[in-house]
């Protein structure tokens, strides 16, 4: 924002499966909107490069990480969450 990093996502691929990892918003950005925006907008980078799914592992106790992938429309497989791209 305004050239300041307020967050970061990675991306790994491991035989053929595709996985963000390391996905967080800066403390002074949180409750903002700006992780939705963000995941978003990877999610959208993923599709043009023609990622077709893309998976994530949260803690189960993450509540704010869960609601907000689940908005994403992240679905929960086997405590792993998958998006069809």
């Amino acid at each position: 924002i305004d050239s300041i990093p307020s967050g970061y996502g990675q991306i790994v691929i491991l035989e053929n499966e595709y996985s963000l990892v390391n996905f967080g918003i800066s403390s002074n950005y949180r409750g903002c909107g700006y992780g939705y925006g963000f995941l978003n907008y990877i999610i959208k980078e993923s599709r043009l490069y023609g990622v077709k799914d893309l998976y994530l592992s949260v803690d189960n106790t993450n509540e704010t990480a869960i609601a907000l992938y689940t908005k994403a429309k992240f679905e929960e497989i086997y405590n792993t969450a998958k998006i069809l791209l």
